[in-house]
């Protein structure tokens, strides 16, 4: 614990902070962030994959406390972000990712979901999954 606080680097997108560990990537090569608006109203969901890996696309599912889940596929690559909004005060948000290489004529191949979870309420800025 003491070596991750240690090893702990700030890096700021336009008026999003995301806290970064320096050995971030999980087992499947993805490094995720969440971070949320000062009102509490969006959360942004960002990740990024480890070299040289990049995918066509992206799919991104959010869990919610509150027994809600949904799914979206966004544009692929090394990297990509998702915003949801007006998430509740108080609810835990389970995001979750997956790159995928779609096959011409066969089906898509993902990697397995990477996760992050958390909890929307003021003065949290912390993160728990991997």
């Amino acid at each position: 614990m003491f070596k991750q606080i240690l090893a702990m680097t700030m890096v700021v997108i336009g008026y999003l902070a995301f806290s970064t560990l320096a050995n971030a990537f999980d087992k499947n090569g993805f490094e995720l962030h969440i971070a949320r608006t000062q009102s509490l109203s969006d959360l942004n969901f960002w990740w990024r994959v480890r070299p040289p890996f990049n995918y066509d696309a992206f799919n991104v599912r959010v869990r919610i406390s509150d027994g809600r889940e949904g799914q979206v596929e966004v544009p692929g690559r090394t990297q990509g972000h998702w915003v949801e909004r007006n998430a509740g005060v108080g609810l835990t948000y389970t995001f979750m990712v997956q790159g995928c290489d779609k096959g011409t004529l066969s089906r898509s191949k993902c990697t397995p979901w990477s996760q992050m979870k958390f909890k929307n309420i003021r003065g949290n800025n912390a993160i728990d999954g991997r």
